[in-house]
């Protein structure tokens, strides 16, 4: 592996019929990053606790198919607090360098066994991400839901009381129904909608907000000069075009680097519905954080609001029906 590599990695061949016990000593550190090189070419990134226990599983699964069989793996020790980071920063090393990666869709999530698997399955999860968009093709029972009848909390009860409630509607709608996953089956357990209504720094007011797992991917806020806006933290690959003029943000560290957009809502809603790139950044940051595990705040989702948006998105299909 290069020397720019982001981590010190040692290449330990793969001959089959060996097994990569042979290369650690007693005692020798097993926590780390690891590359599995592929006989098609093909690699894949990954973490382990135990590297020698994983590639194990790895070979296993792997058998004598063509192409299958596992040449070589590099690895760099590493703490194990630190995986979730490192793992993202050698994926996108290799990203950069155009490497054939195995697990190129799921890369920089959390690999192996989910909580979210048991709801989306991960083979919905990589079609998810393959993004083959096509709204007239959505199915509403997964992207839709009637009514819960519950009434608002206070902060959205004063959101649909303003002039410009329908646009802030139309945002978090656009972003249910083509950045999350089922978002019928994953709300208030994966994600959770709130409408605080306060005042945040330099006199902005935070109007919604949606946060998935304990991240805010998209919350409305209004500017005294700006007017109201929405801001998206995305994934960090695929880069976003330069006009949108995202910045890198390491504001939610235990994620890792994202990329923050500052964008007006109809600029919002039409990267999400017309831009590809745009969208499989979205995506790849909520099915990377769902599958972490279940949010920590699911308290404070407010199903009243979340009917107001499931109604926008029930208009949406039936105008584009």
């Amino acid at each position: 592996m290069a020397g720019s590599a982001p981590l010190p990695f040692t290449l330990y061949p793969l001959p089959e019929g060996t097994s990569l016990s042979a290369h650690f000593a007693s005692g020798q550190d097993r926590c780390g990053i690891y590359v599995l090189t592929r006989e098609d070419g093909s690699q894949y990134v990954g973490q382990a606790v135990d590297i020698v226990r994983r590639c194990a599983d790895h070979v296993r699964r792997a058998g004598h198919a063509p192409g299958e069989r596992i040449l070589a793996v590099h690895f760099a020790p590493a703490p194990k607090a630190d995986l979730d980071q490192l793992e993202q920063r050698v994926v996108t090393f290799h990203e950069d360098l155009e490497a054939k990666l195995r697990n190129k869709l799921l890369t920089g999530n959390p690999v192996g066994d989910s909580p979210l698997n048991a709801t989306f399955d991960e083979a919905e999860q990589l079609a998810f991400l393959a993004d083959a968009e096509d709204l007239a093709s959505v199915d509403p029972v997964a992207a839709t839901r009637p009514p819960r009848g519950v009434a608002m909390k206070p902060g959205s009860a004063r959101l649909l009381a303003r002039a410009d409630a329908g646009i802030v509607l139309d945002v978090l709608a656009v972003y249910l129904l083509h950045a999350l996953p089922a978002p019928v089956a994953t709300e208030g357990k994966f994600w959770h909608l709130s409408a605080p209504m306060r005042l945040a720094g330099s006199g902005l007011r935070v109007l919604a907000r949606l946060t998935v797992q304990n991240v805010e991917t998209l919350y409305v806020l209004e500017d005294p000069v700006q007017g109201v806006y929405a801001t998206l933290n995305l994934a960090p690959r695929p880069v976003l075009p330069s006009g949108y003029g995202a910045q890198e943000t390491d504001h939610y560290s235990s994620n890792g680097p994202m990329q923050q957009a500052r964008l007006y809502p109809e600029v919002v809603l039409e990267s999400l519905t017309g831009d590809p790139v745009f969208r499989t950044s979205a995506r790849r940051a909520a099915v990377g954080l769902m599958r972490k595990g279940p949010s920590m705040k699911a308290s404070s989702h407010d199903r009243g609001l979340a009917d107001a948006v499931y109604a926008r998105i029930t208009a949406a299909i039936k105008e584009h029906s």
